[in-house]
């Protein structure tokens, strides 16, 4: 056999050894030699390509240079060929798929402005670009390099970004409806219509019963609001707990015969009890201690003009100026009727007759 295995080419005859030994040169010797010779030939790897191999080489951390680069599917590749390949991989018809401890796909963006995106189309139109870092460019402080998500339309128009992640402070912005399917979790703060704007939380999936906040308060709508007995000062109050706190039923403003919405105020203001009509003071209440027992009635009196007895059926109404407007259906001067008056003296009819109180 001319190789032995690892590829040395053993010969079959030592001449030499022949001629020193007397051995004759024979034919059937150098038959046996040649035969030798081509036997180790035909295994060799002809240069212009007439062999072919028919186990595998091992080129012994060799390389193969010069060469070509590949056309069809099973030639071997340069490393040239490669590099621009990976650089640039076109179009992809097989799946993609990465098996090691922690697979990573990077997507290195150079310019300052530039976005690292991943799109999905249909049929070559776009339909979801998804950017893990955006096109806003970084200005230090974490600041740029946001994290959106953007929808298109089925001819590939822009539709608006649907979900964007500030890289700086990790908050979320849902440009559209949300659903969650069963709990969500928030550890800090939601916000719905922040800035003041109006906003809505539906509870139920019909939107029949809602939290809505229109800009200036809060309303429940759809259904009552349980409430749990308060615990400090400022909890909200249930039913219950203000009926225990309570022995009487609370005055009821509005609702009677012939009554409007105005906003009644009753208070103490040091001197008396007050009572007010929206912006509208109305006086002092009069109190029980503050009458004069057997007193009928009343009138105000002008300082030594008039008579108590020129006007028994005087009718009258005080303004903010004490000037009494005064009609008496048997009045004895020469004053037009209904004439005003400015009256000095408060008086009471007590025990027939009348009694001054305060001037």
């Amino acid at each position: 056999m001319p190789f032995n295995g690892s590829g040395v080419f053993q010969r079959v005859r030592n001449w030499m050894a022949d001629a020193t030994a007397g051995i004759k040169i024979r034919a059937d010797y150098h038959d046996a030699e040649d035969d030798g010779f081509a036997t180790g030939l035909t295994n060799c790897i002809t240069r212009d390509g007439q062999t072919i191999v028919t186990e595998n080489i091992p080129f012994n951390s060799k390389r193969i240079t010069a060469l070509a680069d590949p056309v069809n599917a099973q030639d071997a590749s340069t490393k040239a060929y490669t590099d621009t390949r990976v650089a640039n991989p076109g179009t992809v018809t097989g799946d993609i798929n990465i098996t090691k401890d922690a697979p990573t796909i990077v997507l290195n963006s150079t310019a300052a402005g530039g976005s690292s995106g991943i799109q999905g189309t249909r049929n070559g139109v776009i339909r979801w670009l998804l950017r893990l870092g955006n096109g806003e460019a970084e200005s230090g402080s974490n600041v740029g390099s946001n994290f959106d998500i953007h929808r298109y339309d089925d001819a590939g128009g822009y539709l608006g970004p649907a979900l964007t992640i500030n890289r700086a402070s990790g908050a979320w912005s849902v440009n559209t409806s949300m659903t969650v399917g069963t709990t969500a979790v928030i550890n800090s703060t939601l916000h719905v219509g922040a800035g003041g704007a109006a906003g809505l939380i539906y509870l139920g999936n019909s939107g029949q019963r809602h939290l809505h906040f229109d800009g200036t308060r809060y309303a429940l709508a759809g259904a009552p609001t349980y409430v749990e007995a308060p615990q400090v000062g400022t909890d909200a109050a249930n039913k219950n707990y203000v009926d225990g706190r309570t022995s009487f039923t609370p005055v009821q403003q509005d609702g009677g015969a012939g009554m409007v919405g105005n906003k009644i105020y009753i208070g103490w203001t040091g001197a008396g009890l007050a009572l007010q009509v929206d912006n509208s003071p109305q006086g002092l209440f009069a109190m029980q201690s503050q009458l004069v027992s057997g007193a009928t009635t009343g009138r105000r009196v002008h300082n030594g003009d008039v008579s108590s007895a020129s006007y028994p059926h005087l009718v009258w109404a005080e303004s903010s100026n004490s000037v009494i407007s005064a009609f008496a259906s048997s009045w004895q001067a020469s004053y037009p009727i209904p004439a005003l008056f400015r009256f000095k003296y408060t008086q009471l009819f007590v025990s027939g007759g009348w009694v001054t109180i305060t001037g």
